[in-house]
């Protein structure tokens, strides 16, 4: 199937049980199979815990995973590991206050997974919704003090959010998603996540998550520096077209579709997420929940109908021949 056109690719999402999960993520977007305590899917994964089948065309029921190891065409050659984990979260319950490692620090100590950064669009989140993000101590030993005295809410900062908002999380921030909103999430592909204080609650066996403070504090920047991030309108007509983030672990394009638009296709691949609404994409019946990998041979995107859709891609373009 080598230099053949690849129609657009639909991943089935995996579910991700939590102990923070009622199942919100399952009923917000029609997933019939979740389990009643997932917390979040992953919509787009290669990682070695888990990844998504697809479930069209020629390449129906290969793993994401498979399709990249076995395939390089379809993602323009590229080497290395798959770059992210795409997924939405659904809280009933506040996460715990969580801190990931930079690449830097996962090298030194031969990690498994690399560094994280990640980010969140919050898709839909109730009046005064916030989240934690970041923290008051000037030093380490102002952090360490107030957190061994369970002093949390005067150690930790929170940041209010609301439907539409987007928050960028570098490694070594801070930060727990709180209950009351649905997020779309991407992270870099990897699963590291260090647990500082979790409220001290129990899972059903009664015992209490595992900490890692020890590496939290290694990683934890103090004192703590926000990096606002500026969204950019690429089109503004009948249709919008914005750049949420763009830098070198992933790059962010919402499209808000009310008629039809086409889109030039530059990049080496793609994620597209429907966060809302229902049509078209390149001929293809999509509805709010369907995630859909763009394959290289992608030369355009034509948006139909009344679409809410973020693409994940990389910032890299590539040459069209």
């Amino acid at each position: 199937m080598d230099g053949d056109i690849v129609e657009l690719m639909f991943l089935k999402p995996i579910p991700r049980q939590a102990i923070w999960g009622k199942n919100k993520i399952g009923k917000y977007f029609g997933y019939k199979d979740f389990p009643e305590n997932t917390g979040q899917c992953w919509c787009a994964s290669c990682h070695n815990e888990a990844s998504n089948i697809i479930l069209n065309g020629p390449y129906a029921s290969y793993t994401l995973r498979e399709l990249w190891d076995e395939h390089p065409e379809i993602f323009g050659n590229n080497s290395g590991i798959f770059p992210w984990i795409v997924g939405l979260v659904g809280p009933s319950d506040d996460l715990s206050i969580q801190v990931h490692p930079d690449d830097t620090y996962a090298e030194r100590m031969n990690l498994t997974d690399s560094g994280k950064n990640e980010g969140w669009y919050f898709i839909d989140a109730m009046e005064d919704s916030s989240i934690v993000f970041g923290h008051k101590a000037l030093s380490m030993d102002e952090f360490k003090h107030k957190m061994e005295l369970d002093k949390w809410d005067e150690l930790l900062l929170h940041k209010s959010v609301k439907k539409g908002d987007f928050v960028y999380i570098p490694s070594r921030t801070i930060h727990a998603l709180c209950k009351n909103t649905i997020v779309y999430e991407i992270q870099q592909n990897s699963n590291l996540t260090y647990r500082l204080y979790d409220y001290k609650r129990k899972d059903s066996s009664g015992n209490e998550r595992k900490l890692h403070i020890q590496e939290a504090l290694e990683n934890i920047n103090i004192p703590f520096c926000y990096q606002k991030t500026e969204t950019v309108t690429l089109l503004e007509e009948k249709n919008k077209i914005q750049r949420i983030i763009s830098n070198d672990s992933f790059e962010l394009t919402l499209f808000k579709i009310i008629y039809e638009e086409e889109f030039a296709f530059t990049k080496c691949f793609a994620i597209l997420s429907v966060l809302d609404g229902r049509g078209t994409i390149n001929g293809q019946e999509v509805h709010q929940g369907d995630h859909l990998l763009v394959p290289y041979t992608t030369e355009s995107l034509v948006f139909s109908g009344e679409l809410l859709v973020m693409m994940c891609s990389q910032k890299e373009e590539k040459e069209k021949i």
